[in-house]
């Protein structure tokens, strides 16, 4: 494995025909031990697709830790000064970089946490064995009342990584797109040494072209309720549905993510009439 021990990066497990598997976080624990954090949604389906591809010149010990573990994501302008507040460890951007993870005690709970967050903002994701959580949980939240620390809803952590243009699972993207199509193509390194799953049909659908694209999108109408699986249209013709959506606070209007096809002229793309279908 390419990436430096205590490294995190994002990544995505293809189909031997070039789309997507699964999007993943793989952390480099040690010399030789792995941690794949998947969609809850996918456990079993990534376990298999993992255990299928194993090559059988390789001794390779796979197991589910699912269940072994919580996490609690610490995210926002001052998670940093509120993680000084419940370790000694030292967590300047020097010392704990972006996509790196360390292990270290929150009181007396061994944890490890992964510098990255799904927010957009700067943070950490903690994992802690499930007989700690509520005493790491506990902890946190005592010492951030000075930092105004607040409880994330769904709804608030949807807009948050919209705006950010993250993309979720079973909604922006899924087993029919390929990497070129949601802008994933960075995880894709076609100059790796021994390749990837899928790498000659990707490559071949890349150079196609082929397909929608996801694209952002914003409406001008503040007060409008924007949802997923609403039509999206192109000159009054309906082209494909909205795959998230969202009341953004820091845009004041509604924005989310949704297909286009960019056939065609580049002119007439940025000419068209674009609306979103909402009603009730």
């Amino acid at each position: 494995m390419a990436i430096p021990v205590n490294s995190v990066i994002y990544s995505l497990m293809l189909y031997e025909r070039g789309v997507i598997e699964s999007d993943v976080m793989l952390a480099h624990h040690g010399p030789d031990s792995f941690m794949v954090i998947s969609s809850i949604s996918q456990t079993n389906r990534d376990h298999n697709h993992l255990k299928r591809n194993i090559r059988p010149n390789k001794t390779i010990w796979l197991s589910d830790a699912t269940s072994s573990y919580g996490v609690l994501s610490l995210a926002g302008p001052k998670a940093r000064d509120l993680s000084a507040g419940i370790t000694e460890l030292n967590l300047s951007g020097k010392a704990f970089p972006f996509n790196s993870l360390q292990r270290f005690n929150i009181g007396h709970a061994p944890v490890f946490a992964q510098q990255l967050s799904y927010t957009g903002e700067h943070g950490w994701e903690i994992l802690i064995t499930p007989d700690f959580a509520e005493y790491v949980f506990e902890g946190i939240v005592n010492t951030g009342l000075q930092f105004g620390l607040k409880l994330v809803g769904s709804e608030a952590l949807n807009a948050l990584r919209i705006e950010k243009d993250f993309l979720h699972w079973g909604h922006d993207m899924s087993h029919t797109e390929a990497p070129q199509q949601i802008g994933l193509n960075f995880t894709c390194k076609r100059g790796k040494s021994e390749g990837f799953y899928g790498k000659d049909a990707f490559i071949k659908r890349k150079a196609q072209g082929n397909g929608l694209f996801l694209c952002p999108i914003k409406l001008c109408e503040a007060e409008a309720v924007l949802h997923h699986n609403k039509p999206a249209l192109r000159n009054e013709k309906i082209i494909d549905l909205v795959t998230s959506g969202v009341f953004s606070q820091t845009q004041n209007s509604p924005i989310g993510l949704c297909f286009l096809s960019i056939k065609g002229e580049k002119t007439a793309l940025t000419t068209s009439k674009y609306s979103v279908m909402v009603e009730g």
